[in-house]
C-alpha cells in the first residue's frame, strides 16, 4: 500500500526489473493474506468456506489477485 501511495503521490515509476519485484511482493502479500482468510472461513463457516471467504475478503477490502510478472 505504501509503495502504491508514495507511486501515486510523486508520480514515480519504477524501472520495469524493480516494477516486477514489486509486483511479485504484492502477489506474495495478497496470497498470505488470502491463505489466513481462508483458514479463518474454514474455523467460521465450515458448512460454506468459500461463501464465507468472499465475505471476508469484501470485508478487508482485497481486490483480485494481482497478476504475475514475468521480468527477464
Amino acid at each position: 500500500q505504501q509503495i502504491d501511495d508514495f507511486q501515486r503521490n510523486f508520480e514515480f515509476d519504477f524501472f520495469e526489473e524493480l516494477e516486477c519485484r514489486v509486483q511479485r511482493l504484492r502477489l506474495k502479500i495478497w496470497e498470505c493474506r488470502h491463505e489466513g482468510l481462508l483458514k479463518l472461513a474454514k474455523i467460521e463457516a465450515p458448512e460454506a468456506p468459500e461463501a464465507r471467504l468472499q465475505e471476508l475478503m469484501d470485508e478487508y477490502g482485497m481486490g483480485p489477485r494481482p497478476d504475475a510478472c514475468n521480468w527477464e
